[in-house]
């Protein structure tokens, strides 16, 4: 489970959110190893996101939209590697989708 700042001006709990992650993850990945993660699946889950974790944040005159929370991610073993080193999203340069791995608590 991670625990990040995520930069997506879509909602966290949209279905199409997940969909963007990957997307963005699998584009590093292949910029990193010049080639794509294997084909196992990705999941991106909400576990304690609340709609308080939303943060508006102005960066060089510019409205960044973004949430704050717990998420859960399976799925290959490298794109999560690059998720941990590069950052979740876009928006890294300004400390977007920084996250680190929690405990998962039973």
């Amino acid at each position: 489970m991670l625990k990040c700042l995520q930069h997506e001006s879509d909602s966290s709990f949209e279905p199409c959110f997940p969909g963007l992650i990957k997307e963005n993850l699998v584009k590093k990945d292949q910029l990193f190893f010049g080639q794509p993660a294997g084909p196992t699946g990705f999941s991106f889950t909400p576990v304690e996101v609340r709609e308080r974790d939303f943060k508006v944040v102005r960066y060089k005159g510019t409205v960044i939209k973004g949430w704050m929370g717990k998420y859960r991610l399976t799925g290959d073993p490298q794109l999560l590697e690059v998720a941990l080193s590069a950052g979740l999203g876009a928006k890294n340069s300004q400390g977007f989708g920084c996250c680190e791995l929690v405990e998962e608590e039973d």
